[in-house]
């Protein structure tokens, strides 16, 4: 994606065999909105260890053509030991989109429940519901990946809960996914009773695609070693097909395992898979079969190697390989990739490389980083992502932060090379104490674009900050109001706009700010400051100012 993207608008998904994943912004990936590059925080494989294919789905709303145009948003979140919630509102063009997510974790159970949808029209569209739960909680056990979105539900998932019979009742959702969508959905209500290593079940599922109510039936075997499962649907319509699913796993010796699978929609294809898993000395290895079916799809196999080394005390190697073969049409790829990583107390470093070979191509990319304490004032950061082949795209970034008893700076830059948009950016933030409760802060922003010299913005501001002492209130901490006052300009296109913000500040409890701002602006500038409109922010800060 090489494209402008209206700032908070992104939202990516990965999609495999158990479900669709929301990836965290800033934690899964980061994404340069100016050029709409993206760059993941592990390499995306295109299967997975059970030949699975392994997809990215990326949403976002495109940003307008016009440099005048005007995006305005408000967030709030809060994160304590063990509950967060965040919610936002965001207009970017394609009307009001709104989102809310809450997670709770304890030792042994952790779920995390979301919303997204946007209002236009005065009517809700594209509402997206999702859940992610896994663990135990008394009687209770939960593994889900759901979603809800477009009359769709997606994702795998099972809720149950134990009875003092040695049974248990259980709501299971089955769901292929693929690149073109969903299909064959399946919701099961079961009961199962547990006999040893023996267990059945019986229940009832829904077909959602064709609306079709289903007998389902269940045999287990569990040992210490071996594992089967048998599954049954049978539809009450004599127009739909009934289908058999086996899963099964063996653990041959305390190192090696072995998986397979199959399906079968009775009258159509039969599908599955075998594997095995072998770990030898610090490495993992899987090799996967797909067996061909009827309608001539799969006949593949796969074959992976993770090797993590523990070359020292502070530094640690990480090899990982995939090999796929198509039989059908004789096709093949390769990825490998390699990572080294530096630890200690005050300094982490890490240097890797990933390659991937097939028919279509050669992709070919590196990527490095450090960070950490040049001194107990001083901090670092730097890193390094680029594909080289078969095209040069990625970025490189560098901050500083240096921290003194009156002076403290913050100063970043950013070199993102994408197709024809090849930008440098950054800015330099100091800020002056003059008492306790009073900061100066100016700063320098820029932002050059070597392809297009009308798009080179500058900008300078100077701003202030007071706080008050509120030790006299139960409610608040503190409390500061700010001012600043920015200069954008554009030399390219001649144009050039005062502007300024205004923003209040709370200590609601300590190492929590929530600080709410307008900005007057005429040119959007180079900061999320000087964008215009109203901002909101939550701060969660290890000091006691802002």
């Amino acid at each position: 994606m090489e494209t402008a993207v209206e700032r908070s608008s992104d939202r990516l998904s990965l999609l495999t065999a158990s479900g669709e994943t929301l990836l965290e912004r800033y934690k899964d990936y980061s994404i340069d909105y100016v050029t709409g590059l993206i760059t993941l925080a592990k390499p995306l494989w295109p299967r997975d260890e059970q030949n699975n294919p392994v997809s990215l789905k990326v949403e976002f709303a495109p940003a307008e053509a016009n440099r005048d145009s005007l995006a305005y948003g408000v967030g709030v979140g809060y994160e304590g030991d063990s509950f967060k919630v965040s919610a936002g509102a965001m207009s970017a063009g394609r009307g009001l989109e709104l989102g809310a997510q809450a997670g709770y974790t304890s030792d042994d159970f952790s779920v995390t429940v979301g919303y997204n949808t946007r209002l236009a029209d005065g009517k809700m569209q594209d509402s997206r519901y999702t859940l992610q739960a896994a663990g135990s909680l008394g009687a209770l056990e939960s593994q889900a990946q759901l979603s809800y979105s477009n009359n769709q539900l997606s994702g795998n998932g099972r809720l149950a809960y134990n009875l003092p019979t040695n049974g248990s009742m259980a709501l299971e959702h089955h769901g292929n996914l693929s690149s073109q969508g969903v299909s064959n959905n399946r919701t099961d209500l079961l009961y199962e009773q547990h006999l040893g290593q023996f267990g059945v079940g019986a229940g009832l599922g829904y077909g959602w695609e064709r609306a079709v109510l289903n007998g389902v039936v269940r045999g287990l075997y569990k040992s210490d070693n071996f594992d089967v499962s048998l599954t049954h649907a049978q539809p009450f319509s004599q127009a739909e097909q009934a289908r058999s699913d086996v899963n099964a796993s063996y653990q041959i010796d305390e190192n090696l395992k072995l998986n397979g699978n199959l399906g079968y929609a009775w009258g159509n294809d039969l599908t599955g898979s075998l594997g095995l898993e072998q770990r030898l000395g610090d490495a993992n290895l899987s090799l996967n079969y797909q067996l061909p079916t009827a309608s001539g799809a799969g006949n593949r196999a796969r074959f992976g190697v993770d090797v993590p080394l523990a070359l020292s005390d502070t530094l640690s190697l990480n090899v990982n390989a995939g090999y796929e073969y198509n039989f059908n049409v004789g096709a093949s790829q390769v990825a490998l990739g390699t990572a080294l990583r530096y630890q200690q107390d005050n300094l982490a470093a890490s240097l890797g490389a990933e390659a991937a070979l097939s028919a279509q191509g050669t992709k070919f990319s590196v990527r490095s980083g450090i960070a950490g304490q040049l001194s107990p004032d001083q901090n670092i950061s730097a890193d390094v992502n680029y594909q080289l082949a078969p095209s040069l795209t990625g970025r490189a970034n560098l901050a500083y932060a240096l921290k003194m008893q009156r002076l403290t700076l913050l100063t970043y830059h950013s070199l993102v090379n994408a197709k024809d948009n090849n930008i440098l950016k950054g800015e330099l933030a100091p800020t002056y104490y003059l008492q306790n409760d009073l900061q100066i802060r100016p700063s320098l922003a820029y932002r050059i674009n070597f392809d297009d010299s009308l798009a080179n913005l500058y900008q300078v501001s100077l701003g202030a900050v007071y706080y008050f002492d509120l030790a006299f209130s139960n409610i608040l901490s503190s409390l500061s109001i700010g001012a600043h006052v920015f200069y954008v300009w554009q030399p390219g296109t001649g144009q050039s706009a005062l502007g300024s913000s205004i923003e209040l500040s709370a200590q609601i409890i300590d190492n929590l700010w929530l600080t709410l701002g307008y900005s007057f602006s005429g040119l959007p500038g180079a900061n999320a400051m000087s964008q215009g409109g109203l901002y909101f922010g939550v701060n969660m800060m290890g000091s006691g100012q802002y």
